[in-house]
């Protein structure tokens, strides 16, 4: 090797060592980042936040569910009763529409309130 290659190799040994500490340094660096990031996504407040939400969510959809499903069931029910039994009918008719056979008055009467 000539002179010049030699003085070359000795002024790049301190580099040499830089870049290895670097490159040590830099491959901590990399993995405390990554596991910052993964304890980020794993416990991530927004979303833990979002999830319970959702989870109310669902469970008042579900009640609502329910109370749809047993609506229909009495729905259903007084359907039946209103093709077969003809007095529901006319039941029916009195309860929700304020319905009257010729000849009947209706008395409605207030109740007292408290104060009189």
């Amino acid at each position: 090797m000539s002179r010049f290659g030699r003085h070359l190799k000795t002024s790049l040994q301190p580099y040499k060592r830089h870049v290895a500490q670097f490159k040590r340094n830099g491959i901590l660096v990399v993995m405390v980042i990554g596991l910052l990031l993964m304890l980020r996504f794993a416990y991530d407040p927004d979303r833990t936040h979002r999830l319970r939400q959702q989870q109310l969510q669902l469970e008042h959809l579900r009640a609502l569910n329910v109370e749809l499903v047993e609506e229909i069931e009495r729905s259903r029910a007084e359907l039946e009763a209103i093709r077969v039994d003809p007095n529901f009918l006319v039941h029916v008719a009195r309860r929700d529409l304020g319905m009257l056979r010729p000849g009947e008055f209706v008395y409605e009467f207030e109740e007292p309130t408290a104060g009189r």
